[in-house]
């Protein structure tokens, strides 16, 4: 690698930054806690970014855990520097961002409650990767966990091939514009040819359309970076445990799941992997996964092979979902089907889940610790004169785990700082306030990352500072002739905007806090 001054090519091509939901160390304390591991509590730890870019996914992390202690390490200069201005502006001092080589990581820096390595370990020569999984294996406390993400095989394999392609075709391009250009010309050559009866076309045709979508920064140094490699499962689980380090599961719940396979290829693959690692290989070669999200213990640390629903008790629920039956139907007779956020269904007669999922989409997005959620389920459930002692505490936890599996219901190990019911003087976190001053694109609270590209709210948003109440920000609005006409339906009376404008912005507000946009 570069020395630390030297520049490198992420300094001269901006690579799009983001917040990744799945790294937040609340998503990994609830992994950690359902397979048995207990964690440093999310409201005060120590948490480790290596390859943190320009902060994205550090910085927010920071600000809504104000007790804990954030550090990123970066070679690229220019985006260490870009992420301190916003350091600085929000007032923060829980994190700190460092212009470093990773081989040069400092021995003295003592141990992290969670490390980070995002969109990094593929990316980067083998001896960087071994320097990346030593640093886990001395710096991660005993307790601690890791999140490390690569390209995997043998979904990965198709991707390669159109790589090699790519670094063929922009062999004799100068500079980065010029091979994006290039990379972008050839995907289209090869998905505009018809589509013929061969899997390895439909592969390349596929592939080239994701990289036809692309932005530069993400096709210069992902697809087309100097290295790049991916690994099966068990490779990259040996590799970790030359350092001390086990698999303790995958960031993702979903990913871990065999709901999607017939009754049959469930039993086989409980015949082929009994070992809950294996059993994971085999899953990636059943769904040809090509890239993982893995999470690491420190070797030793007894792993539960299931989930533990008793750990409900401990964790906060919440829910996306929707249905087209409202109020939701708790007669045992009829099956009422949910949709979540991620285009996953689920269909269910049971009257105590039911009534748990209608609880949980009323109080939607807020986090509902299980003893509350319980609660109110029995008083729905009494509401439509069904007895208190139907719900049992063991099924529906049980019934809760498997909706966190089909993707319908989110577990947490903390609640947010967001704010879902702004007052006259709304005001936005300055973090994702900074970010959309400079773009179209804020890390919520709830460390979800929203692009405003085609939204207008963008105009509203950035007068969002507590220092205007509602009405002045209707009237700076209404001052500004782009945010008026995207705002507003054309050919309004003059008379009539304010009070349409005003009723706009009250619902965007509205929108805004439930999307975790603003701070009380």
């Amino acid at each position: 690698m570069n020395d630390a001054g030297d520049p490198t090519p992420y300094d001269a091509v901006r690579y799009p930054c983001y917040s990744h939901t799945l790294s937040h160390p609340d998503v990994l304390a609830k992994q950690a806690l359902l397979y048995g591991v207990e964690t440093a509590p999310v409201e005060s730890c120590r948490v480790l970014e290596l390859g943190c870019g320009d902060g994205s996914n550090l910085i927010p992390m920071a600000f809504g855990l104000p007790g804990c202690q954030f550090t990123g390490v970066d070679l690229a200069g220019d985006p260490v520097a870009r992420g301190n201005e916003l350091i600085a502006a929000a007032g923060l001092e829980n994190v700190t961002l460092l212009h470093a080589d990773l081989m040069d990581f400092d021995p003295a820096a003592g141990e992290f409650d969670y490390i980070i390595a995002h969109g990094l370990f593929s990316w980067v020569p083998k001896p960087v990767q071994e320097k990346i999984l030593a640093i886990c294996g001395k710096h991660l406390s005993v307790n601690g966990v890791a999140f490390i993400s690569y390209l995997a095989q043998p979904g990965a394999y198709a991707r390669t091939m159109l790589r090699d392609m790519m670094l063929f075709h922009t062999r004799d391009c100068k500079g980065p514009e010029e091979s994006v250009a290039a990379a972008k010309d050839l995907a289209g050559l090869i998905a505009s040819v018809p589509p013929a009866n061969d899997l390895v076309q439909f592969l390349l045709q596929s592939e080239s359309r994701r990289v036809m979508e692309m932005v530069p920064g993400h096709l210069f140094h992902d697809d087309l970076a100097e290295w790049s490699s991916a690994f099966y499962l068990m490779q990259f689980a040996g590799a970790a445990g030359e350092h001390g380090l086990q698999f303790l599961a995958e960031a993702d719940f979903t990913e871990m799941q065999d709901r999607h396979l017939p009754p049959e290829a469930q039993e086989k693959l409980r015949a082929l992997a009994p070992d809950r690692v294996l059993r994971e290989q085999y899953l990636d070669f059943l769904r040809g996964r090509r890239f993982r999200q893995t999470l690491l213990c420190r070797a030793g640390r007894a792993i539960r092979t299931n989930p533990d629903p008793e750990c409900l008790d401990r964790l906060f629920c919440s829910t996306a979902a929707e249905t087209d039956r409202l109020p939701v139907d708790l007669s045992p007779e009829v099956e009422v089907n949910f949709r979540g956020a991620r285009g996953t269904a689920l269909e269910s007669s049971y009257p105590p889940g039911k009534a748990a999922l209608a609880v949980l989409m009323e109080a939607s997005p807020r986090r509902v610790a299980f003893s509350e959620l319980l609660t109110a389920t029995r008083a729905h459930l009494a509401a439509a004169a069904y007895a208190a002692d139907v719900v049992s505490d063991a099924a529906l936890r049980t019934f809760l785990l498997d909706l966190h599996g089909a993707g319908i219901v989110d577990l947490h190990a903390h609640a947010t700082l967001q704010c879902l019911h702004p007052g006259e003087y709304p005001k936005a976190s300055p973090v994702a306030l900074w970010q959309a001053a400079r773009g179209y694109f804020a890390s919520s609270l709830r460390h979800v990352g929203y692009t405003f590209t085609q939204d207008p709210a963008i105009h509203l948003f950035r007068l969002l500072d507590g220092k205007r109440n509602r009405t002045e920000i209707v009237r700076d609005l209404l001052a500004n002739p782009e945010a008026r006409t995207a705002l507003l339906e054309s050919g309004l009376p003059t008379d009539e905007q304010f009070a349409a404008l005003s009723r706009v912005v009250d619902r965007e507000i509205d929108h805004l806090a439930r999307l975790g946009m603003l701070i009380c």
